[in-house]
Formats: structure tokens, sequence, C-alpha cells
């Protein structure tokens, strides 16, 4: 899951999912730069996963277009 710590704390946090969640705010604030992008997809790597889903704003949906 791709997604913001407001909307997992505020939609996510209580559904107990065993998915692994990726914040987008722990790669830095703001709209996603090269940079930004580049190591969120590093880190997706590094984890199995069968499929994406991005739960947020447009940047959040665009990165995880990336990601899948």
């Amino acid at each position: 899951i791709l997604t913001n710590r407001r909307i997992c704390d505020t939609f996510l946090a209580t559904l107990g999912t065993p998915a692994h969640i990726l914040f987008q705010d722990d790669f830095g604030a703001g709209e996603p730069t090269d940079a930004m992008v580049e190591a969120i997809c590093r880190e997706a790597k590094e984890i199995p996963y069968d499929r994406v889903i991005a739960i947020g704003g447009g940047s959040i949906l665009d990165i995880g277009k990336l990601l899948a």
C-alpha cells in the first residue's frame, strides 16, 4: 500500500492489514521530486509484492502507477 500517514492513521490503522505500507511523507514533503520517486521505487524493490494499492491524492496515485 502506498499512502500517507494521515490517511493511514485515520482509515487504515484499525484494519490490521498484513500488507506492507510505504508512506510518501517518509520520503519528503510537498509535491514529489524525481529524487523522492526514485527513493520510493528503490525501497519498493526490496519488498516482495503482487499488487500495488495507492490510497491518496494525485501524487500518490501517480507514484503507485510507476510502482505497478
